[in-house]
């Protein structure tokens, strides 16, 4: 099935729901929560630096006068009407610029860079002039200057007002304002932090990955075949539905994974199926394990065969002894005629396994002889179901050899993990052996359509072992050990 992809300019002009996904999003501000942090104090610490440099101290120097009458009349209501017209014709005089140009005469000024008011302080008759300047010295000597000159114009428009000094003015020792550098920092911080999570935001929306089950048959070239949400590891095994302490959802949807591999073995008579992943740590192990137990809990007789021959992760996460039953000795010692003697039948989950312990070098001699088709062959007649893990298709061609010995493959894809080009590039591969490809389980998926997933799988960081794998060891989307979905 050929899917049109849109070209880069196509999807960066079009917007589409389903490319923004809210739990990738979070998972991506959790995982950048440093960086975010750090861009937050970066710009806290460059906006503390720019206020503190962008600083202009200002100083008031303030003078009190008691007005009254020349008439000495003693009418409170009289000096307080008095004190309000004295301080209406104060601001006009400041609005016609007159006092202010003899203040800069009497000082020998150019400019006047200054602020002068004047208020009086209410239901009493005290007028207050004030002066604010850029230094102490400049506000008091203006404020002076203003006293000295104001009565020149007010005595033309109120002849009959008196000012008696009440509180004489001074040289201010401190600023009036303040710095603001650590509300400066603060707003920095906010910045820095809503600045830096919004380009996290744009960069999940545009990384081409599969963020949801929306996007499965909408991306890839195959359909949605299972969901299997998150689990959270509480130990330091495998993800496994035998564990009891195992979620529910997690365990049921691995029953409808069986289920539908049950309907593809009634209607098509399929047995042996290979799965496989795109890139390392997208857990196709785990759901090997996982499927291979769910058929043995309703009593199928069912064979797990680790042909990820570069680096066997079956025996780890079901914890086997394998010992003298590593069945890639029968490639050294030509013996897969007799490969029954190297199954190990597990009593615990009633599972048998063709399980190795240790890394193949000459893997491509084997595959070359065709010994893997003859194992699956001489087996699979003695069981309901054969589950091959394979090795991941970004990194060898094994899959090519693998999937012949096959009925039906699976390609697990790990949420926003590998980008969708290499995925549909792998499905191609799987396809062109012409074996089935039954779809994409959606692994560690985050939210479902039945709700939320379940908490981060844990690390299975022993499992690694793909760095052997020389230049493909740093392929894009792969980070970490196998295992940390995958075990």
């Amino acid at each position: 099935m050929e899917k049109t992809l849109n070209s880069p300019q196509q999807s960066a002009n079009q917007f589409n729901l389903d490319d923004l996904s809210f739990a990738s999003i979070l998972r991506d501000i959790c995982r950048n929560f440093l960086l975010i942090v750090l861009s937050a104090i970066v710009f806290a610490g460059g906006f503390y630096i720019a206020k503190n440099e962008s600083f202009k101290p200002q100083y008031k120097s303030e003078a009190t006068f008691l007005v009254s009458t020349r008439d000495g009349s003693f009418d409170a209501y009289s000096n307080l009407s008095t004190t309000i017209q004295l301080n209406q014709v104060f601001k006009m005089i400041l609005d016609s610029n007159a006092l202010r140009e003899a203040v800069k005469a009497d000082l020998g000024l150019t400019e006047l860079d200054a602020t002068i008011t004047a208020s009086n302080v209410e239901e009493t008759n005290l007028l207050v002039l004030s002066v604010t300047a850029s230094t102490p010295s400049d506000s008091y000597k203006i404020l002076c200057s203003v006293i000295k000159n104001y009565p020149i114009f007010s005595d033309e428009v109120m002849g009959n007002a008196v000012m008696d000094v009440f509180d004489a003015p001074s040289i201010p020792t401190k600023p009036i304002n303040s710095v603001g550098g650590f509300k400066a920092a603060f707003l920095g911080f906010l910045l820095g932090g809503i600045l830096m999570v919004a380009a996290v935001i744009v960069l999940s929306y545009l990384r081409d990955s599969v963020k949801n089950e929306r996007q499965v048959e909408r991306k890839l070239d195959t359909k949605l075949f299972g969901i299997i949400p998150h689990e959270k590891k509480r130990r330091r095994k495998g993800l496994l539905i035998s564990d009891i302490t195992s979620s529910f959802g997690f365990r049921e949807a691995y029953n409808k994974l069986r289920s539908r591999i049950e309907r593809e073995y009634s209607r098509k008579g399929y047995k042996v199926f290979a799965v496989s992943s795109t890139d390392e740590n997208e857990g196709k192990t785990t759901v090997v394990a996982n499927i291979a137990l769910s058929l043995a809990k309703k009593q199928y007789k069912v064979l797990v065969a680790d042909f990820d021959l570069r680096n066997p992760a079956v025996a780890k996460i079901f914890e086997l002894e394998v010992g003298k039953k590593e069945f890639t000795q029968a490639f050294d010692e030509e013996k897969t005629d007799d490969i029954e003697k190297y199954i190990i039948s597990d009593r615990k989950t009633g599972i048998d396994f063709l399980a190795s312990s240790r890394n193949i070098d000459n893997i491509n001699r084997v595959l070359r002889r065709g010994v893997l088709p003859n194992i699956i062959k001489r087996v699979k007649n003695n069981y309901d179901y054969v589950i091959i893990d394979t090795p991941p298709v970004a990194f060898v061609s094994d899959i090519d050899d693998i999937a012949s010995t096959s009925d039906a493959s699976i390609l697990v894809v790990r949420e926003d993990y590998s980008k969708t080009m290499a995925i549909n590039d792998s499905i191609d591969a799987m396809t062109r052996t012409g074996t089935p490809l039954l779809g994409a389980v959606l692994n560690n998926c985050m939210v479902t359509s039945q709700g939320l997933g379940y908490a981060y799988y844990g690390g299975y960081g022993k499992y690694s072992g793909y760095s052997k794998y020389g230049k493909y060891s740093k392929a894009e989307g792969s980070s970490g050990k196998e295992g940390k979905n995958e075990g």
